[in-house]
């Protein structure tokens, strides 16, 4: 009996070993596997880095070729007005060397193209605002329902665009209810008069 025993805990206990080797074993390969596919992403990671330094060492060239080509453009053109004769043709070469620079610039950086803009949209808001105030100045006499005034005032507080579009629908409609109330008196007024003829 106790053979027997002793038998089945050694039976007992080979089999634990082995399980737990057999779980040891599995835990190790599926942690040799995580590894791989780490591995994997981050070359491919890498991969995408290096093609994107690629991608951007190209643009840095291809943008460097073309500054190239602007600056040997600009000193042909000046060994060219170097070359010319100055009683003759200077100022002329002098306004094309200018025309030509000017030409490969971006509109926004030449100081005097963004004044004049300023001064544009300053005198059209200015111009804009002067009509709002007039348009305002002229209902305030004549409009006598306060809602209305209310509802026009606050048109009049919007925005450049929003005063342009609003105020326009606006004065149109005020323009056609003035005109039928004009209407109306004109009317009323002719059709007194021709009862006190007769």
């Amino acid at each position: 009996m106790t053979y027997t025993k002793n038998s089945f805990l050694s039976y007992r206990d080979n089999l634990l070993n082995k399980n737990f080797q057999n779980t040891t074993q599995i835990n190790k390969q599926i942690q040799e596997g995580k590894n791989q596919v780490a591995g994997i992403l981050a070359e491919g990671e890498s991969y995408n880095q290096i093609q994107g330094m690629i991608q951007t060492a190209a643009n840095l060239n291809k943008q460097g070729e073309e500054n190239k080509e602007r600056v040997e453009r600009l000193l042909l053109e000046s060994k060219e007005l170097e070359n010319r004769n100055i009683g003759e043709g200077l100022l002329d070469g002098l306004q094309e060397m200018i025309a030509s620079i000017q030409s490969a610039l971006p509109q926004e950086i030449s100081n005097n193209g963004v004044a004049q803009y300023i001064q544009a949209q300053e005198k059209e808001l200015e111009e804009k605002q002067k009509k709002a105030d007039e348009l305002l100045s002229h209902m305030n006499l004549l409009v006598t329902n306060n809602n209305d005034l209310a509802a026009l005032q606050t048109l009049l507080q919007g925005s450049s665009q929003a005063i342009n579009l609003a105020a326009n629908s606006a004065v149109s409609k005020y323009l056609d209810d003035y005109d039928k109330k004009t209407t109306k008196k004109i009317t009323k007024k002719e059709v007194t008069n021709s009862k006190r003829h007769f």
